[in-house]
């Protein structure tokens, strides 16, 4: 009965999956040993319930004044509600566990988005990818230098990422590859099964730039 109180004061995808990784981690090994016990799991769950809410509660009073919420507020928002449940939960699995789990609900979200942008746009090249990135820095400061552009490839440097900025005024940018930076390979994935990011360092693991470099293989 508490389970399934539990379970109905989950709501939304993203919510559903992460519950079902607290659900995993809890009963890990074969012969039932508790790796989150009830309470931990209780309050994580109740939380991150309850911030979402709050969530809700902020994007629809700015919907009620027609403004639009930015990516970069989407994911502050986001992070505020996300993070406390992660250090909950890495406190009885541990850290590394608990950012796997993090990093593993942003990337197949983000990989639904590059497949529903390509159903949208009934396109998926380069052109769509060069679009989308134009967005990423809306209502922050994005620098970035773009190296190549062709039918096949896309290759840029961010020279000032404002994700990294918003994570470090919250004091969250450890959360940061988590947050945000894990979302870019499988979102080229879901946009095109062959469109492929390499990618060797990043603002927010302290490297001075990103340097992205997007390929459309042949088929």
């Amino acid at each position: 009965m508490y389970i399934r109180c539990i379970q109905d004061k989950v709501s939304g995808k993203r919510d559903r999956m992460l519950y079902r990784r607290l659900e995993m981690y809890k009963y890990r090994t074969g012969d039932g040993e508790r790796l989150i016990n009830d309470d931990i799991f209780f309050v994580a769950i109740f939380h991150l319930s309850a911030l979402l809410s709050e969530k809700m509660k902020v994007k629809m009073k700015n919907n009620s004044e027609n403004k639009k919420l930015c990516r970069i507020e989407k994911r502050a928002i986001e992070a505020l509600a996300i993070v406390p449940v992660i250090k909950a939960v890495a406190e009885k699995i541990g850290t590394e566990a608990a950012l796997e789990i993090l990093c593993e609900v942003n990337q197949q979200e983000a990989f639904h988005r590059g497949q529903e942008m390509m159903r949208v746009m009934g396109q998926n090249g380069i052109k769509e990818l060069v679009n989308d990135v134009a967005s990423w820095g809306e209502g922050g400061i994005w620098e970035m230098d773009v190296l190549e552009q062709t039918s096949t490839t896309y290759f840029f440097n961010v020279l000032r990422c404002p994700y990294y900025d918003k994570y470090k005024e919250l004091g969250l940018d450890e959360f940061g590859v988590g947050l945000s930076c894990c979302r870019d390979e499988p979102f080229a994935r879901g946009l095109n099964p062959q469109l492929k990011l390499v990618r060797s360092q990043t603002i927010m693991e302290g490297a001075e730039y990103c340097d992205f470099r997007y390929h459309l293989q042949s088929k």
